[in-house]
């Protein structure tokens, strides 16, 4: 059964489109590296919760695949689940689109 819940088997190979989701984002600029009351609070209860760790000018978030370095200009992505990843500027502005009615 696929993540549609739909009787058909998901198929292994062909095209596929991106399902649409919403997420929050914050982008690390060298201010938010340095001061922690610009970031978000979903990233702050996260570097509570330990995902999150900030270490010698770098900014380190945990996913399911270890731990993943944020670079300077990079984007943190909050999924609604709960999961964090980070991402390059030129992917994250290829890839969404900002919301402005949320």
């Amino acid at each position: 059964m696929n993540s549609n819940n739909e009787s058909k088997p998901f198929p292994e190979h062909g095209r596929f489109t991106r399902i649409p989701i919403t997420v929050e984002a914050v982008r690390i600029t060298p201010q938010r590296l340095e001061d922690m009351q610009m970031w978000p609070y979903w990233l702050i209860t996260a570097f509570h919760n330990k995902q999150v760790i900030v270490e010698n000018g770098h900014i380190y978030i945990k996913t399911s695949e270890g731990w993943l370095r944020v670079g300077v200009w990079d984007w943190v992505i909050h999924f609604n689940n709960g999961a964090l990843t980070a991402c390059v500027d030129s992917v994250f502005r290829e890839l969404y689109r900002h919301d402005e009615h949320i």
